[in-house]
């Protein structure tokens, strides 16, 4: 896919958060609550170590903190094999659902269930690779998401 884009002279990446589904009392105004984001501009090939290692700390630390700084880093071989695509951005646009129903007037008192199912991703209680010494701790970035809804 990443290779597909830098073949082409422009682009476009789309990004959705699901919020919610919003249950109407008639299908037709069945609805989502999201966040969503399309970038159009230019693919890049990361050429250039320092930039390209610069661009997988953000993406490593945007999954964990610290994460770059606690993993070993990439060596020679690995770098090479390693893609990263930079989007020069020409424009953007961003779009947010955050309502409820919208029911027609006339399905009002009609006797069926309408409302916003909130949806949420969760981080749930770390599973250790069994092979792992038991003596290694979770990290501290890790175990404080089990409290906090991401």
């Amino acid at each position: 896919m990443l290779k597909g884009l830098l073949a082409l002279d422009k682009v476009s990446i789309t990004i959705t958060h699901l919020d919610g589904l919003v249950l109407a009392r008639s299908l037709f105004n069945h609805s989502f609550n999201y966040r969503s984001v399309v970038a159009f501009g230019k693919a890049r090939n990361v050429i250039n170590n320092t930039e390209k290692l610069s661009a997988l700390k953000i993406i490593t630390d945007n999954i964990i903190d610290k994460r770059y700084e606690e993993a070993r880093t990439p060596n020679e071989v690995e770098l090479k094999r390693t893609l990263v695509v930079a989007l020069e951005v020409d424009m953007f646009s961003a779009k947010v659902r955050a309502e409820g129903v919208n029911d027609d007037a006339e399905d009002m008192n009609l006797p069926i269930w309408a409302g916003v199912v909130p949806l949420k991703l969760i981080q749930e209680k770390a599973i250790p690779e069994p092979s792992l010494d038991p003596r290694l701790k979770i990290p501290v970035s890790i175990e404080e998401y089990d409290k906090f809804p991401l």
